[in-house]
C-alpha cells in the first residue's frame, strides 16, 4: 500500500462510520417497533423475540465495526499529528482529515498552489520515511505469504 492510499483510509473510515451509524439508528428503530411483548403466555418461542434478538446482534456487531473504524482512523491521524514539521502536519491534516483541495489550502496559508503541491510531496515523503514501515512492509509481507 502506498502512502496516499494509507492516508486516504481516514476518508474511507469516515464514510464507513457514518454509514454504520445510520444503519445502527435504523436497526434500533426497527427493534423498538418489534419489541419483545409476550402475548397469551405461549410455551413456544415467539418469532418476534427471535427477530428482536437478531436485530440486537446486528446492532452489536455494527457498533464493534464502528469502534474499530474509529480506532484505525485515530491511529492514522495521530501519526500525522506527530510529524516534526508543523507546516507539513497542517497540509496533510487539511488534505486527508478535512478533505480540502490544494487551491483552498494555498489560499488559506498564503502560498501558491504550486508551492503547496511541492510542500505536500515533501510531507508525503517525510511521512513515509517516518511511518512507511508500518503499512508498506505489512502489505508486502501479506503478498509474500500468498505466493508459493
Amino acid at each position: 500500500m502506498d502512502t496516499k492510499t494509507y492516508l486516504n483510509q481516514i476518508i474511507v473510515m469516515d464514510e464507513i462510520i457514518q454509514n454504520r451509524l445510520s444503519d445502527i439508528h435504523n436497526l434500533r428503530l426497527m427493534a423498538s417497533g418489534i419489541g419483545c411483548g409476550i402475548e397469551n403466555e405461549r410455551v413456544q418461542t415467539s418469532t418476534n423475540g427471535d427477530a428482536f434478538t437478531r436485530l440486537i446482534d446486528k446492532i452489536v456487531d455494527m457498533e464493534r465495526e464502528v469502534d474499530e473504524s474509529i480506532d484505525k482512523r485515530l491511529d492514522i491521524i495521530r501519526q500525522i499529528e506527530t510529524m516534526n514539521n508543523a507546516e507539513e502536519r497542517k497540509i496533510l491534516n487539511r488534505i486527508f482529515v478535512k478533505g480540502q483541495r490544494f487551491d483552498k489550502i494555498a489560499e488559506e496559508m498564503n502560498y501558491s498552489k504550486r508551492q503547496i503541491i511541492r510542500k505536500y510531496k515533501k510531507a508525503m515523503k517525510n511521512f513515509e520515511e517516518s511511518y512507511g514501515d508500518a503499512y508498506i512492509n505489512k502489505n508486502m509481507s501479506l503478498n509474500a505469504t500468498e505466493c508459493p
